[in-house]
């Protein structure tokens, strides 16, 4: 009898569980520590579903149309405000979101580059009452420490979940393999002479013989000349893009033109960049920082090699996460028209088919607007 007194306001709101597809939790490398500290932020990205249910499909076609060299409108690209009328989402679920986000005590939170996701910070107390989780601290085998949703999941408000698609930011846990060397048989059978050596005079004991130089990428793939002065300041440009802690510094830069001065005659170094690592990082290469910097300079060294004196931005994100790098580059004003992102996911390695979708419209949304991604 008493139950059936109790007001309605203590029943629990009905709630809708998200990515029910996904395994949360423990996997081989990732291992739980305990419960994430409750004071501690955590980073959510809320996507949202596009206002016209038909627009992630008219975003298909017209990506398709622009990058076809046999289409009508091939090369006709639309603006950042083009794409955004396409998939946004209605200002109402734009607006119960942000509520929603301030009902919980969210410390910042706004709308993404085409107002169909938003960006939030909160505490991990908050985060949990939000998504009506349990979010914990996760260590990998080689080190590296998150905060993620518990075996439990994640839900939302039954009164949202028609507006939010997932949640990213609390959910995957990345996969951290480190750089492979594969052997060759080929190249351990190929005669020294047959590599180009433009770098440290080519000697064994300067460590450039049959190693993989700018020239050897140029006689490989029978590259033109870089373009240098005014033929590479028409328009072109050019990105590559780091995470989880990679830093460069300008003298490994200048080290590595000097020694390869056979093919290089222009200035090594990043001409923007967009987002940064926190200042004091410097690479002591090889004495130590070949795991914070050796990506870095790769990526940095051999973009210039191949792209002469075309400015170059480089892209940071602290996490590696593919869909907030293709937010952050869809949000930049000026964005670099080509992108060299030396790090990928399949779908094998991804989990949620959400997810998957979410990624590959947010590249249909760079592509669309002519932006080239090379992975």
């Amino acid at each position: 009898m008493i139950a059936l007194l109790l007001s309605p306001s203590f029943v629990p709101a009905a709630r809708v569980r998200l990515e029910i597809d996904v395994r949360f939790g423990e996997t081989r490398n990732w291992h739980i520590l305990g419960r994430a500290s409750p004071t501690a932020s955590v980073t959510l990205s809320i996507v949202l579903e596009p206002e016209d249910i038909l627009g992630a499909q008219k975003l298909e076609s017209k990506f398709w149309a622009v990058s076809d060299p046999d289409s009508s409108e091939y090369g006709l690209h639309l603006s950042k405000t083009e794409v955004t009328d396409l998939i946004h989402a209605s200002p109402a679920a734009l607006d119960s979101v942000h509520k929603w986000l301030d009902a919980h005590g969210a410390a910042s939170h706004h709308a993404g580059a085409h107002d169909d996701s938003i960006e939030a910070v909160l505490l991990v107390a908050d985060a949990e009452r939000l998504l009506g989780a349990t979010l914990y601290e996760y260590e990998h085998s080689r080190g590296a420490r998150l905060v993620r949703v518990g075996p439990g999941g994640y839900s939302v408000p039954a009164s949202l979940a028609s507006s939010i698609r997932l949640v990213e930011g609390i959910a995957r846990l990345p996969a951290l393999d480190g750089p492979r060397a594969v052997a060759d048989p080929e190249e351990a059978a190929a005669a020294p002479a047959a590599w180009p050596s433009d770098c440290g005079g080519g000697t064994i004991i300067l460590g450039c013989s049959k190693k993989v130089t700018p020239a050897v990428l140029s006689q490989r793939y029978s590259l033109p000349p870089p373009p240098v002065g005014a033929a590479a300041t028409n328009g072109s440009t050019l990105a590559v893009a780091e995470f989880q802690g990679q830093v460069w510094d300008q003298s490994d830069l200048d080290h590595f033109a000097s020694e390869c001065k056979g093919s290089i005659s222009w200035n090594v170094t990043v001409d923007h960049e967009a987002g940064k690592v926190a200042p004091g990082n410097i690479c002591k290469i090889p004495i130590f920082g070949t795991e914070s910097c050796g990506e870095a300079l790769l990526d940095i060294e051999y973009a210039k090699a191949i792209g002469g004196d075309i400015p170059l931005t480089d892209v940071y994100q602290g996490q590696y996460n593919l869909l907030k790098w293709a937010d952050g580059v869809a949000a930049l004003d000026d964005p670099p028209l080509v992108h060299s992102v030396s790090y990928g996911n399949d779908e094998a390695q991804q989990s949620g088919v959400d997810f998957m979708r979410t990624a590959n419209e947010a590249f249909m949304k760079l592509g669309a607007r002519g932006i080239s991604v090379l992975f």
